[in-house]
């Protein structure tokens, strides 16, 4: 894997062609510079795959954005982000705040699939938001570059 992303299995074509369907949505919104309510995400993700992230309550989401903008953010090790539960509006958001292009989610092999971005500088956000929504869709990561060079699963648990 060279471009900057996430390597994972892909298992289930449906839900492969649902998270590509989703990735070129956000990619649509990172492109025109403009992201559509962080409320409106929740219509491109199967029922099934809802589960899999955390929800905020509306207290605590309301909580979250008074607080957001002066809040400082940590971006963990891809190695810590393995099997992570994620706010489900969290994800949109660092992608929305990602310094980089997001370029595609493709087939990169036989029962593999690659979501891929084009950092535009460091710190540029990582990956991790691309880990969570690959397990979300039940994929497992198989790998990510996130600096340059590809780390495999092993070498990311050490």
């Amino acid at each position: 894997m060279e471009a900057f992303g996430v390597r994972f299995t892909v298992t289930d074509n449906q839900r492969f062609e649902a998270l590509c369907s989703l990735f070129a949505e956000v990619k649509r919104d990172k492109d025109a510079g403009r992201f559509r309510d962080q409320t409106e995400w929740v219509r491109f993700v199967p029922d099934e795959i809802k589960g899999q992230f955390v929800w905020l309550t509306q207290a605590e989401r309301e909580r979250w954005l008074s607080v957001r903008d002066s809040t400082i953010i940590c971006i963990p090790n891809p190695s810590q982000q393995l099997g992570s539960e994620w706010n489900f509006f969290a994800v949109f958001e660092a992608i929305q705040d990602g310094d980089y292009e997001i370029v595609e989610c493709v087939p990169a092999g036989n029962g593999i699939g690659e979501m891929r971005i084009n950092p535009d500088g460091y710190p540029y956000g990582g990956v991790g938001p691309y880990i969570a929504l690959a397990e979300a869709f039940g994929f497992t990561v198989l790998g990510v570059n996130e600096c340059g060079k590809y780390e495999s699963r092993e070498e990311l648990q050490g």
